[in-house]
């Protein structure tokens, strides 16, 4: 169950730095 919850946590970190990027295109990119 910590394996598993481990790699969730890290998708998650994961998408939000995704995210996070993709934000900070779009405001680059204007």
């Amino acid at each position: 169950m910590e394996e598993v919850n481990a790699t969730e946590e890290v998708n998650e970190m994961a998408a939000m730095n995704a995210m996070g990027a993709m934000n900070t295109m779009n405001e680059t990119d204007g």
